[in-house]
């Protein structure tokens, strides 16, 4: 099966609200790195809808399965002439650690493979959750958790009130 997408790609991720804006920072063996962002738009992005975003703009970034470009109806809408991988940096990926008390821990993967792990870094675990979650999505989980993420619409970290239940950060600190 030829593969429909390459880094640099923009494409569309349909949810309930819309179609949510995103970049293929990388891809690996059926893996993508890709950064998300707002606001949700009624119709497929076009290429316009692209310009002038950054890597900082994004509001959520994730690692997940490319099923959703290859088989579900995620279009690639633009494929630009050129490609700045080292603008769409990997991120560390947070994770929460049970150790008789909470801690964190820091996920630092491989630029070219991201499935591969190159360390990890024991922090706090509200260190931990300023960056983006660990883990691996399907498609259909990762269409669920933007469909959140754009509908409940959490404040930034530092701004939560400590008493309340929050979903990670997803963006980058």
């Amino acid at each position: 099966m030829k593969i429909p997408y390459q880094e640099g790609d923009w494409f569309a991720v349909p949810v309930k609200s819309g179609f949510v804006l995103a970049r293929v920072a990388r891809a690996y063996k059926g893996v993508i790195l890709g950064y998300f962002f707002k606001p949700v738009r009624p119709i497929v992005p076009t290429e316009l809808d692209t310009t002038g975003l950054v890597a900082s703009d994004a509001f959520y970034i994730a690692r997940f399965s490319h099923l959703g470009l290859l088989k579900h109806g995620w279009p690639v809408i633009h494929r630009p002439e050129t490609w700045k991988r080292e603008e769409w940096p990997v991120p560390p990926f947070g994770r929460l650690n049970s150790l008789g008390r909470y801690t964190g821990l820091l996920i630092f993967y491989d630029d070219n493979k991201i499935i591969g792990t190159v360390s990890t870094q024991y922090t706090t675990a509200e260190e931990a959750m300023r960056y983006p979650e660990d883990g691996l999505a399907g498609y259909g989980f990762l269409q669920n958790v933007l469909e959140m993420e754009l509908t409940v619409g959490y404040p930034p970290y530092e701004t939560r009130d400590p008493g309340r239940e929050y979903f990670w950060f997803r963006g980058l600190p």
